[in-house]
């Protein structure tokens, strides 16, 4: 069986970058008494859902520990690729305790930097949303990233989109359906998009991957660690 021709790995950049914003989060900056009057600040009100299932998601124990399979092997490191992509997209909103914020109308301001690095992170209370937009600037490394999106109040749906100077890279979108998670993880360089079905309740799912709208791989396991691996390019399926 050959490996997927596509396995994603994670661009060298953004791997930097969240480096860099762990750094920052340690050096913290000062801290302005600005806050939203009577209320939580907003940081403490948006991605909350997201990050609480982020850190639960899991595979069954027995396709976690089936290493002699390579199908199994496959389906671990596609699901452990999403998630490593969304904990990247997480790790951009973690904001030091000691920090410059700045409260005007419906928005809060959130600014820090390291004396190299800056980081500013906006989040605006609408009616039915959050919206949010965080640009992170770095000359000595040529970094000019943003990160646009929004949260919907009543309903656990979230899309994030990354540009890399002014150039939109990629999208995630997470939306949960009864006990279903779907996310879709949309990379725009070279026109791949992963999509997973995962049940919160018992840890069973789907992956399927298009490198445009052709369906190239698809992965599917069960709650007791079995499952199929599809690959359509070669037109062949294998049981783990």
């Amino acid at each position: 069986m050959k490996t997927p021709k596509k396995m994603k790995t994670l661009n060298r950049k953004t791997i930097y970058l969240t480096s860099l914003l762990f750094a920052m989060l340690l050096l913290g900056c000062n801290k302005s008494d600005d806050e939203m009057p009577n209320e939580s600040p907003l940081h403490e009100k948006v991605l909350v859902d997201f990050t609480t299932r982020l850190n639960t998601m899991a595979q069954p124990e027995n396709l976690v520990n089936n290493t002699n399979n390579s199908s199994a092997t496959i389906a671990r490191a596609f699901f452990n690729s999403i998630k490593t992509s969304s904990e990247i997209f997480s790790s951009f909103f973690v904001i030091p305790q000691s920090i410059e914020s700045r409260f005007v109308s419906n928005s809060q301001t959130y600014t820090w930097s390291d004396g190299t690095s800056s980081v500013s992170y906006t989040i605006t209370e609408l009616s039915d949303r959050y919206t949010l937009l965080l640009t992170v600037e770095d000359p000595t490394e040529e970094i000019d990233y943003k990160i646009e999106g929004y949260e919907l109040k009543q309903t656990n749906f979230l899309k994030l989109k990354f540009f890399d100077d002014n150039t939109l890279k990629t999208e995630l979108t997470w939306e949960l359906k009864g006990e279903v998670l779907h996310v879709d993880l949309v990379e725009l360089f070279d026109g791949d998009t992963t999509k997973m079905e995962y049940n919160t309740n018992d840890n069973s799912g789907m992956i399927k991957v298009y490198e445009g709208t052709q369906l190239t791989t698809e992965i599917v396991w069960n709650s007791d660690g079995s499952g199929t691996f599809t690959d359509h390019l070669a037109n062949e399926s294998f049981t783990f």
